[in-house]
């Protein structure tokens, strides 16, 4: 994916262990964090993971619009 989106060879790949780790972490640690916080906070893990810009108000709401959450009070709404 992130090759995709113009990394590097090695840096998809660091980047790729890192969601990885940070998902192995989430489960062994048993960390519990409501569906809907997480998604809110979605605009800064993609653009912590994958550098690059947050997401425009339309692919927001088709990331929504297909895995649920409602869009949070003055955020995207452009």
């Amino acid at each position: 994916m992130f090759a995709r989106f113009g990394a590097s060879a090695a840096q998809a790949e660091v980047r790729a262990m890192t969601m990885i780790y940070t998902q192995v972490g989430y489960i062994s640690m048993q960390i519990e964090e409501d569906r809907e916080e997480r998604i809110t906070r979605m605009s800064d893990y993609i653009e912590l993971f994958a550098g690059s810009r947050p997401p425009s108000a339309a692919e927001e709401r088709r990331f929504r619009a297909r895995h649920g959450g409602a869009l949070p009070t003055g955020q995207f709404s452009g």
